[in-house]
């Protein structure tokens, strides 16, 4: 059922798992599907992890500034890895997802951004994973990314051959 995302569980219960990895583990992440589409569900739970003394992490697509904003301006959160999935101008055909989609993964990352710089945000990090024919769009994300750490993961998708390392490189 967890496969899915018919594995519903009260936030007590999740709290109570997460509390129990208490003397083996330092921290919790939160990762998708897309985390941020509960946001009161993921404040709560990051709260709780505050609670326990965790440090807290979150893997997101971005599409959900009003959630990242919640957990940023609550101190919620300490590394956020934001997944840009393509230049800006791609997203609409690359994702078949509205124009105003694009939008709220721009604000994000100029929220990450942010929020990184005053400190509000520990670590910070853009991640694209690149597929052979993408490779253009990484000079377009790298400049939107400019001054944090940017991510390149090796995409491999059917029968394309992945990127050699002197390709990527």
């Amino acid at each position: 059922a967890i496969q899915t995302g018919d594995d519903w569980r009260e936030i007590d219960d999740v709290v109570s798992l997460i509390r129990s990895t208490r003397m083996v583990v330092s921290g919790v992440v939160f990762s998708g599907g897309e985390p941020t589409m509960q946001k009161e569900a993921l404040v709560a739970l990051a709260q709780e992890c505050r609670n326990i003394g965790f440090l807290v992490g979150l893997h997101t697509n971005g599409v959900y500034p009003g959630t990242l904003q919640a957990l940023l301006s609550r101190k919620l959160v300490d590394r956020i890895s934001l997944d840009v999935k393509a230049r800006w101008e791609h997203y609409p055909n690359l994702l078949k997802v509205k124009p105003e989609t694009t939008d709220r993964v721009r604000e994000s990352l100029a929220l990450c951004i942010e929020a990184h710089r005053d400190g509000r945000l520990p670590e910070f990090e853009v991640v694209t994973t690149l597929f052979r024919g993408k490779e253009d769009d990484i000079p377009f994300i790298a400049r939107a990314a400019e001054g944090v750490d940017f991510v390149i993961q090796q995409g491999v998708e059917g029968s394309i051959p992945p990127l050699m390392f002197d390709e990527i490189r």
